[in-house]
């Protein structure tokens, strides 16, 4: 179940099972909690509460990235915006400055 290529003390459940959890919740709409339930061989409850972080942890990470780029397109965007003003103004001003000059 875990990763055995995962380094050190960090705990990673298989690509498998995430493949796994994405395909499953493409149907489900995200106001609906999520509950993944052991079949067969019923590990400790222990391990399940280390799955249960595992998996939080999993998602909460792609959340903080996703997060992350959008602060980062907001400020791009807000830059994006204030260049282009301030070149629209430019563009303005240097058009009645040559209007002036020339009528």
């Amino acid at each position: 179940m875990f990763n055995s290529l995962s380094y050190g003390r960090q705990c990673d459940l298989s690509s498998d099972i995430y493949a796994l959890i994405y395909a499953k919740l493409d149907t489900i709409f995200l106001k609906y909690p999520i509950r993944i339930c052991f079949h067969g061989d019923v590990p400790d409850p222990q391990i399940q509460d280390e799955v249960r972080h595992v998996i939080q942890g999993h998602y909460m990470l792609i959340l903080h990235n996703k997060n992350e780029n959008l602060r980062i397109n907001l400020l791009k965007t807000v830059v994006t915006a204030i260049l282009g003003t301030i070149w629209l103004a430019i563009y303005f001003a240097t058009g009645s400055f040559r209007e002036k000059q020339f009528g």
